[in-house]
């Protein structure tokens, strides 16, 4: 599916070869703004009076839902703590042991959905579940009894995770064994489906420019995550409440709808845009 470079994985230095959380796995989810507030916050010591607390304030007090996904892929790695955080460690630095670096774990998560993805592309996804039906597909089914009936798992649209807390549990879920080998199959069928329609298409239709967002990015977020999935309904009212924008809730279940994570990246992504443009023209003034 092109996330996985076994040649890569092996000669890279820099790789952990054990992960915390591993494909197969259904976990819960949501935006690290402390973290994004705290890097927004050092990189402002240089100039506060450009700044100042009340991006950092804001960033804090930014409403976010919480999210259910499926980990497709993980993979961890060493950055060296002296250097900008997320700058990877050159070929051979901090190879010999971890002494003064930070290992980083970095997760493809597949969403989890009440609804099928947007049009024309309902098509990809799976049941969830022992009770699921109304589906051509056989519902997956897990090793522990999923907690939300009537869930979809999406095959070609997810997020770019980096996992900066984990909130661990002796209660997992996750796909049985041969259910995550069909599931990876159906992944790979969709894609390839996609790139086909792409190619005889020649260009992307008006739905294809609306689900962009949903795609999975090349960037990672940094993420807060939960082994038990449970844990996805415990914000998912507060964040309805006070969102910055039309968040959707998977009705009964509670659990936040995957448009409305994409919907939570913009404004977060805007809102940090508003205040580096700010500081760049205050900047400017302040040398004119």
């Amino acid at each position: 599916m092109g996330f996985d470079n076994a040649y890569e994985e092996i000669h890279d230095p820099t790789r952990v070869e054990q992960w915390r959380i591993q494909p197969g796995t259904f976990i819960a989810f949501e935006l690290d703004t402390e973290f994004v507030a705290d890097r927004l916050e050092a990189s402002c010591e240089a100039y506060p009076e450009l700044l100042g607390k009340e991006a950092v304030r804001d960033v804090r007090v930014f409403p976010k839902g919480r999210y259910l996904g499926l980990v497709l892929w993980s993979h961890t790695y060493t950055v060296d703590a002296s250097e900008d955080m997320g700058e990877s460690l050159d070929d051979g630095e901090g190879s010999d042991g971890l002494e003064g670096a930070e290992v980083v774990e970095e997760l493809v998560v597949n969403f989890v959905s009440p609804t099928p993805p947007p049009a024309p592309h309902q098509s990809r996804c799976v049941p969830i579940g022992t009770f699921a039906s109304g589906s051509e597909h056989a519902p997956l089914q897990t090793t522990t009894l999923f907690p939300f009936p009537g869930m979809l798992q999406w095959t070609t649209f997810g997020t770019r995770l980096e996992v900066r807390s984990v909130c661990d549990s002796a209660l997992h879920f996750k796909l049985k064994e041969d259910e995550f080998e069909r599931f990876d199959e159906r992944v790979a069928d969709d894609y390839r489906a996609s790139i086909s329609k792409r190619l005889t298409q020649g260009c992307k239709d008006a739905e294809d420019e609306a689900i962009e967002t949903l795609k999975v990015p090349t960037y990672t977020l940094p993420a807060k995550i939960w082994r038990d999935v449970r844990e996805a309904r415990r914000s998912s009212s507060l964040a309805s409440a006070q969102g910055p924008c039309s968040l959707k809730e998977a009705g009964k279940s509670g659990v936040m709808h995957p448009v409305s994570f994409a919907e939570e990246v913009e404004a977060l992504s805007r809102l940090i845009a508003n205040y580096d443009a700010a500081c760049c023209d205050a900047l400017d003034s302040s040398v004119a």
